[in-house]
């Protein structure tokens, strides 16, 4: 270890989390979360932000394939977790878009 560098100390301060107002809301509603079910909120979210074209669209996913392999390696069950995450008001179940798409097919 004596030939290791000391790490950069400006790094080490990126590292810290954020104490924004923003973010209390969502740690708040992680914390009484099993880790499970935080990882798989974390890899939802990511999985929904890398499926929007924009930053202010609103994307649904299917919550429970929205865990990453590593998270379900370690022990997280998406059926299991996705129920807590949608009990928890963390996450909402969307609205199915077929019968107003339906809808709007027949008026025209």
């Amino acid at each position: 270890m004596e030939n290791w560098p000391l790490p950069d100390p400006t790094v080490l301060e990126s590292l810290t989390p954020p104490s924004d107002d923003d973010d209390a809301t969502l740690r708040a509603s992680l914390a009484p979360l099993a880790l499970g079910a935080r990882a798989h909120a974390i890899d939802a979210s990511i999985v929904s932000a890398g499926s929007a074209s924009s930053a202010a669209e609103t994307v649904a996913i299917a919550l429970e394939q929205g865990t990453t392999y590593v998270t379900r390696q370690h022990g997280c069950d998406p059926d299991e977790s996705a129920a807590v995450l949608l009990k928890s008001g963390t996450f909402v179940q969307p609205q199915d878009p077929r019968p107003t798409f339906a809808a709007s097919r027949s008026g025209s």
